[in-house]
């Protein structure tokens, strides 16, 4: 079989189309597999994916469980309104971290992207306790 239109094999690794020189009818050529690529096999403790994945769901499901009753408890003890929201909201910002670094994913993109999510939480943090003390 001849490629056409350019195309070179790693093209053809990658879903190019193949024609066949006698016939010059066209199939899509089927992607090697990741070993035959050169590409090293995943860990264990890759992606989202990984054969690891369960035990760290449920610890992060235990984590926010603990933040849930450490945000009632907060609720039920402190009478200030002030100073539970300044307990609150950090307590609240942790549940929301854990929830988009693993159940979204985000822990496993690139380093950029994850400062972008998680800089405004810190700075919402700042904020939330600058407006409780009357700072601004």
């Amino acid at each position: 079989m001849a490629l056409t239109d350019g195309a070179d094999a790693d093209d053809a690794g990658r879903g190019a189309a193949l024609v066949d020189g006698r016939t010059g009818s066209t199939r899509a050529a089927t992607p090697a597999p990741p070993a035959a690529q050169g590409a090293a096999p995943p860990q264990a403790s890759e992606g989202p994916g990984g054969p690891g994945r369960h035990r760290i769901y449920i610890t992060v499901f235990a984590a926010l469980a603990a933040l849930t009753v450490m945000e009632l408890s907060v609720n039920r003890l402190v009478h200030l309104k002030s100073l539970q929201v300044e307990l609150l909201v950090p307590m609240m910002l942790a549940k929301a971290a854990l929830v988009v670094l693993y159940y979204m994913h985000l822990r496993y993109e690139s380093r950029v992207l994850r400062w972008a999510v998680l800089v405004p939480l810190a700075m919402a943090v700042f904020f939330a306790i600058v407006v409780t003390r009357g700072g601004g």
